[in-house]
C-alpha cells in the first residue's frame, strides 16, 4: 500500500484525497486494519499481540501521512500557510522574535534540518509526528486507570488511537500542520506524568517532577490553550485527592505538598509565565468580549447554508464527521456510572474515601470530572457562536477519552471466552475505524475541498507578491494575506498588512471576493484605482464540481474572460490572476 501510494504523486490539485489515492492503497489499508484488530484481539502471545497493533498502527500512519508520501507540496489553506511563513522566517534569519507557537515550528525546523527536505514538506511530518506520540501515551494512561495488569490492555489503548478521536476534519483541529493539533496530541503524555508525579511515591516523585517540568514547559511553548486545558484537568483531579485526604484523617491535616506542586503550581506558574510574555490570552478573551457584544456571531461559511442544495444536510454532516466521537463520549458518561457505582458500593461496606479515590475507579472518575470544566470552556464559547473553538475542546475530550474505550472493552473481556471477545472487540474497533478514516479529511464526503496547497498556486503567489504588492488583491476562497504571510515571512506581512494592499480586506487578511462577482460588485471593488483578482484550480473544483455553482458558477468565470475591463496578467495552469479596472 505504501508503494501504491508513493508511485502515485498528485500531479495537480486534487478535490478529494480519497479519490485520488489509488484504490490499491485503501485496499492494504483495510486489510491491514482488520489482519492488525482481529490478531491483537483474539491471539494469546504477548508478542503477536503487540506485533498485530503495529500492523493496524503503521497502516492509520501512512493513511495519516498521505499528504507527504504522495507527495503534496502543501497541506492546509487556512493557518497552517501561516505556520509555514513562521518555518520558513525562522530558517532565514535563525531567531524565533515574536513566535506565538514555537513549539510547532522548532519541530518543523528540526526535522528540515535532518530529513534536507523543504520547510513545506518538513511540516507535513509533524501531524503524523505528534500522532504517533497520542498513540504511544494511550497504554500508559490505560495502565494508570487500572489496578493490575490486564490482558490485552496495552494493545487494546494501542488500537483505540487508531479511531483518530482528536481530529474533526469539517472544522479545526484538521490532521494539518497547526499548533492547535500537535498540542492536542501531546497533552495527553503531559497528563499522565502529572498524574504520575501525583500519585508516585517519594523514590519516583523527582523523576517524574523533572518530567513534568519538560513536558508541560513544551505544551505551553506548543499551544497555550492546551496548557489551559491540563491546569483545569489536574488541579480537579488534585482537588480531589486533597478533599478525600481530610475527609479521611480529619480536617486539620495538611494534604502533602506533593500533590499540589505537579498537578496546579507547577502548571499554574508555566501558564502564567506565559500569560505575561505573551498576548495569546489577551487576544482571544478580547474576541471572545467581541463575539458577546455582538450576540455571537456565525461561523458558517457559504456553502455550509446550501447543504441540501448541493445533495447533504446538517444531520449527514454530523454523523459522518462526528459519530465515532460520540460513540467515545457515550463509553466516558458510562465509565462515569460504572466509577461512581463502585466506590459508592465500597463506601456503604465501610471502605475509606481516600482509598477509593486513590483506587482504579476512583482515578477514573477524577479525570472524567477534571473534563467537565474543560466542557464548560466549550460552552462558554457555544454561547458566543463560536463554533470551531467548542469542537477543539470537544475533540480533546473525545481525543482523551479514548483510553476508557480500551478499559471498558477489557472490563468485557473478563465476563466472555477468548473467541466471543475477540470478535466483539475486533468488530467494534473495525466499524470505527471505517467511521474514523473517512472523516480525517476534508473530501466531497464532508462536502467540503481537500486543503490542498500546489506548487503552482503557490508560486502564482509568489509571483503576485513580486509585482503588485501595492494594490489590493482579492481571491476566490484563498486567502491573499496568509499566502503572503506563507511566502514572505511574518516580520514582512505585519509591514505589509499597514500598506494599501491590506485595504477592503477582512480582519484576518483574506481579501476574499463576494460571491457571484459581476460588473457591479467587482466594479465597487476595485474603485478608481482598480484591483487584482486571482483564482485558482482549489477555488473552481470546489465550486463548480463541488458546491455545484451555488456561490461562484460557469457564468462567472466565463465573465472574467470576457470582460473589457478584465485582463488575465497570469497564468499558470492553477493559479490566474486578473486585473480588474473600473
Amino acid at each position: 500500500m505504501a508503494i501504491a501510494a508513493v508511485l502515485n504523486p498528485a500531479t495537480g490539485y486534487e478535490l478529494s484525497i480519497y479519490a485520488g489515492t489509488p484504490v490499491v492503497f485503501w485496499a492494504g489499508l483495510a486489510v491491514a486494519v482488520c489482519v492488525g484488530i482481529g490478531g491483537a484481539t483474539s491471539l494469546r502471545k504477548r508478542s503477536t499481540q503487540y506485533l498485530s497493533a503495529a500492523i493496524a498502527i503503521g497502516a492509520i500512519m501512512l493513511f495519516v501521512s498521505l499528504p507527504f508520501v504522495r507527495d503534496y507540496y502543501y497541506f492546509g489553506q487556512e493557518d497552517a500557510l501561516q505556520h509555514l511563513g513562521w518555518v520558513r522566517e525562522i530558517l532565514l534569519t535563525g531567531s524565533f522574535n515574536a513566535d506565538p507557537y514555537p513549539g510547532i515550528h522548532v519541530l518543523a525546523t528540526f526535522l528540515n534540518l535532518v530529513t534536507g527536505v523543504s520547510p513545506s514538506r518538513s511540516l507535513l511530518l509533524v501531524p503524523p509526528a505528534t500522532f504517533l506520540l497520542y498513540v504511544v501515551s494511550l497504554p500508559l494512561l490505560a495502565d494508570y486507570f487500572v489496578d493490575t495488569e490486564r490482558a490485552n490492555l496495552r494493545p487494546l489503548a494501542l488500537l483505540s488511537g487508531c479511531l483518530i478521536p482528536t481530529i474533526t476534519a469539517v472544522m479545526i483541529p484538521r490532521m494539518q500542520p497547526i499548533a492547535t493539533v500537535g498540542a492536542m496530541h501531546i497533552t495527553p503524555i503531559v497528563i499522565w506524568a502529572t498524574l504520575n508525579a501525583i500519585s508516585s511515591n517519594r523514590s519516583q516523585y523527582t523523576s517524574f517532577f523533572i518530567c513534568i517540568v519538560v513536558l508541560q514547559g513544551s505544551l505551553v511553548l506548543y499551544h497555550p490553550q492546551y496548557m489551559l486545558v491540563l491546569l483545569a484537568i489536574t488541579s480537579v483531579y488534585t482537588l480531589g485527592i486533597v478533599a478525600s485526604d481530610i475527609v479521611s484523617k480529619g480536617s486539620k491535616i495538611r494534604p502533602h505538598p506533593r500533590y499540589l506542586i505537579p498537578g496546579v503550581v507547577i502548571p499554574g506558574v508555566v501558564l502564567s509565565y506565559d500569560l505575561i510574555k505573551s498576548q495569546f490570552f489577551s487576544g482571544a478573551s478580547e474576541t471572545l468580549l467581541t463575539r458577546y457584544g455582538s450576540g455571537g456571531i456565525s461561523t458558517a461559511d457559504p456553502s455550509g447554508s446550501g447543504l441540501s442544495e448541493v445533495g447533504g444536510s446538517a444531520l449527514t454532516l454530523f454523523v459522518r464527521s462526528l459519530s465515532v466521537k460520540l460513540a467515545i463520549g457515550l463509553v466516558g458518561v458510562l465509565t462515569v456510572a460504572i466509577s461512581i457505582y463502585k466506590i459508592g458500593r465500597a463506601l456503604w461496606h465501610g471502605s475509606s474515601i481516600i482509598d477509593e479515590i486513590s483506587a482504579a475507579h476512583g482515578r477514573q472518575l477524577l479525570l472524567l470530572l477534571g473534563c467537565v470544566p474543560v466542557a464548560g470552556l466549550g460552552l462558554v464559547y457555544l454561547v458566543a457562536g463560536d463554533l470551531p473553538q467548542v469542537v477543539r475542546y470537544f475533540s480533546f475530550i473525545t481525543g482523551l477519552g479514548t483510553v476508557f474505550v480500551s478499559i471498558r472493552l477489557v472490563d468485557i473481556s473478563g465476563k466472555v471466552d477468548r473467541q466471543t471477545f475477540g470478535a466483539i472487540a475486533s468488530v467494534l474497533l473495525i466499524v470505527g475505524v471505517a467511521g474514523a478514516v473517512p472523516a480525517t479529511f476534508n473530501s466531497p464526503y464532508l462536502f467540503k475541498p481537500t486543503q490542498q496547497v500546489t506548487e503552482s498556486q503557490m508560486s502564482g503567489y509568489d509571483w503576485t507578491f513580486n509585482t503588485a504588492a501595492d494594490k489590493p488583491t482579492f481571491a476566490t476562497d484563498t486567502d491573499v494575506g496568509r499566502h503572503y504571510r506563507a511566502t514572505r515571512g511574518n516580520s514582512r506581512y505585519r509591514k505589509w498588512r499597514g500598506s494599501d494592499m491590506s485595504q477592503g480586506f477582512s480582519v484576518r487578511g483574506g481579501g476574499l471576493v463576494g460571491p457571484h462577482f459581476n460588473s457591479q460588485n467587482l466594479s465597487e471593488a476595485a474603485g478608481s484605482e482598480g484591483i487584482y483578482l486571482i483564482t485558482t484550480d482549489f477555488s473552481r473544483q470546489q465550486q463548480l464540481s463541488l458546491y455545484k455553482g451555488l456561490v461562484f458558477n460557469e457564468s462567472d468565470y466565463r465573465y472574467l474572460q470576457s470582460s473589457e475591463n478584465i485582463s488575465c496578467i497570469y497564468d499558470n495552469g492553477d493559479f490566474r490572476e486578473y486585473q480588474v479596472r473600473n
